[in-house]
């Protein structure tokens, strides 16, 4: 259970880092491709892939915290919260003024200048408390080790045992075999066994994508495992079975 609940945590951080600052598209985010690597594999600069996925999700590491609380104060009377994108939708004109006051009300708080000169409607206004949410911890800031605290927790908590550092291609996210195995098994489920490109589907679908060279080193470690029947060498004919 321990390495489940390691594994729910950093796939839900990293889909939310990657998601988290994308409200305005005002639907619910569709799951964003985050690259790994097998820890049996090497790991090369022109895999770009790679190294594309863990800069991505520790670029908005900084912005989770912000919006969040941000999503949390305009909530703070409603027992059932929502996503900000969500609650985007359900904005109307009335709820224009009493955004504005509020946005000028946290700002002379914070003692923060606005980046807008005018809001002229409600997505301007919860563009500008993004703004302001984020400049709060921002350096400098009397909150920034607050902000950075969430970060840094995020970094060597959640996120390293999933993330290694291997020469030029720098820092990339890794699966070892434990939770490769877990995670296999989640993806069959209650089924006896799947094709090779189903569970590569399942895996995209919990935010897990594999480049060609992964997808051939997967196929070997199941082969070593003793858990595949091979009918042919195509990937279609390459059946996992679960191992619980």
């Amino acid at each position: 259970i321990q390495l489940f609940l390691e594994l729910y945590m950093f796939i839900y951080t990293t889909q939310l880092s990657l998601s988290v600052n994308g409200w305005k598209e005002v639907k619910e985010p569709s799951v964003k491709e985050c690259y790994f690597i097998l820890d049996s594999e090497k790991a090369s600069r022109e895999r770009v892939c790679l190294q594309r996925g863990y800069k991505q999700v520790e670029k908005s590491l900084e912005s989770i915290f912000p919006i969040l609380a941000l999503t949390e104060s305009l909530q703070t009377n409603l027992e059932k919260k929502i996503p900000l994108w969500a609650l985007v939708q359900q904005l109307t004109e009335e709820h224009f003024e009493p955004l504005k006051q509020y946005c000028y009300d946290f700002a002379a708080d914070r003692e923060l200048p606005l980046s807008l000169e005018e809001l002229k409607d409600c997505i301007d206004i919860m563009s500008e408390l993004q703004y302001l949410f984020k400049e709060q911890f921002a350096k400098g800031q009397t909150r920034a080790s607050a902000g950075n605290k969430v970060v840094n927790t995020i970094k060597y908590k959640v996120l390293k045992p999933f993330t290694q550092t291997r020469g030029s291609a720098g820092t990339i996210f890794v699966l070892n075999q434990e939770y490769l195995l877990l995670l296999t098994n989640i993806a069959i489920g209650e089924r006896e066994k799947l094709r090779l490109y189903e569970i590569i589907d399942e895996f995209k679908q919990r935010g897990v994508f594999f480049d060609k060279e992964s997808q051939k080193a997967l196929v070997e470690f199941y082969e070593r495992l003793g858990n595949v029947e091979k009918m042919s060498d195509s990937g279609d004919a390459i059946y996992v079975k679960k191992t619980i």
